[in-house]
């Protein structure tokens, strides 16, 4: 709907194609019926694509989707939310109980829940990508293997990753993972050798076994608390936001009832 109102630029959303390979045979995934297009490739492309990218592929499947840059995105809902009478406060918070005068608490505090909520099943899952200047690639490739890599045209930069590293909460750039990254994504792309390289960066995916999103009520000094939890998304919160978020105002509308 953004991409549609013409919101493309200001929330760092584009519409692109996907192209996706892996070394084992598996079907189209679940969420196929709501991207445009998705369908498996032929035996023919898919044994093109292993030899332009020295891979032993088995299968592969394409789709068009759209794209969403949390640097642009947040922002803009962070714009919204205060023209709206929103106000932001920044503070640490502890315990629950430093919020107990509120109506309703809604918990989307990621890794910190294992802090605040004393939720010891979220773990951190490091990942680490390279931003390049790469005007000319104008489509995703993953090679969805377990030691795979990506490739996401953004507006400005494209994305060259990536690392998955449950329980590693290191969030400094680590030089051999940077040359796994680079050596195996330009091996998918080969012009992306000659990519001016902007920066290295690190960063921790709120990882649990499952999203909690439920409403939770507290009796804190004796006062009744709702309090909504939305963590645990993993390196899916840009994806499930929106439909995050619906829920919570389901949950929020039963609570203040």
């Amino acid at each position: 709907k953004l991409w549609r109102d013409g919101l493309a630029l200001e929330c760092g959303i584009s519409l692109l194609p996907v192209m996706c390979f892996t070394k084992e045979y598996t079907d189209l995934p679940p969420w196929s019926g709501i991207m445009m297009g998705c369908q498996n490739l032929s035996d023919e492309i898919v044994k093109k694509y292993s030899e332009l990218h020295r891979r032993n592929y088995i299968h592969g499947h394409h789709f068009v989707t759209v794209t969403c840059e949390p640097s642009k995105f947040l922002p803009y809902l962070e714009k919204k939310f205060t023209s709206r009478g929103g106000r932001i406060i920044k503070k640490k918070i502890e315990d629950f109980s430093e919020l107990k005068h509120h109506d309703l608490i809604i918990n989307c505090t990621g890794l910190y829940s294992r802090y605040l909520n004393s939720d010891n099943t979220v773990k951190p899952i490091r990942g680490q990508i390279i931003r390049v200047e790469a005007p000319w690639q104008f489509h995703v490739e993953i090679d969805d293997s377990d030691d795979g890599h990506y490739i996401i045209p953004n507006q400005y930069c494209a994305i060259l990753g990536g690392t998955h590293q449950t329980g590693d909460d290191d969030t400094t750039p680590r030089q051999n993972e940077a040359e796994f990254i680079f050596n195996g994504c330009t091996q998918l792309v080969p012009s992306l050798k000659s990519a001016k390289i902007l920066r290295h960066q690190a960063g921790l995916r709120p990882g649990r076994h499952s999203i909690k999103l439920e409403l939770e009520t507290k009796r804190i000094d004796g006062k009744i608390v709702n309090i909504i939890h939305n963590y645990g998304h993993g390196g899916s919160g840009v994806t499930l936001c929106y439909g995050c978020a619906g829920e919570v105002v389901e949950l929020a509308e039963e609570a203040l009832r």
